[in-house]
Order: C-alpha cells, then structure tokens, then sequence
C-alpha cells in the first residue's frame, strides 16, 4: 500500500466479513475517472445485496 491509511483495510474487510457485512472496497486515484470496469464491480456489489 502507498497510502498509510490503506494499511487497515485488510483487517477491516476481514473484521466486516466475519460479522456478515458485505464489502466493496475501491481503490483509484482522485484525477481518474470511473472506468468501465469499476462501474461493473459496483452493480455486481449493488446486485449482491439487494
């Protein structure tokens, strides 16, 4: 991870996961755009916990 406060996100994910709560994490730099890809992911998360 470059960004020191990426460091927890592992354990969190983890943490979310064993208490039964769904995730999605995203990682992308601030000056790009939503990329086909990333817009994919996220209907498949939004699908997932509806």
């Amino acid at each position: 991870f470059c960004e020191p406060e990426l460091f927890d996100v592992p354990r969190v994910v983890k943490a979310l996961k064993a208490a039964g709560i769904a995730t999605l994490v995203i990682d992308v730099e601030l000056n790009q755009g939503v990329s086909g890809q990333m817009a994919t992911r996220v209907e498949a998360f939004l699908e997932m916990i509806s």
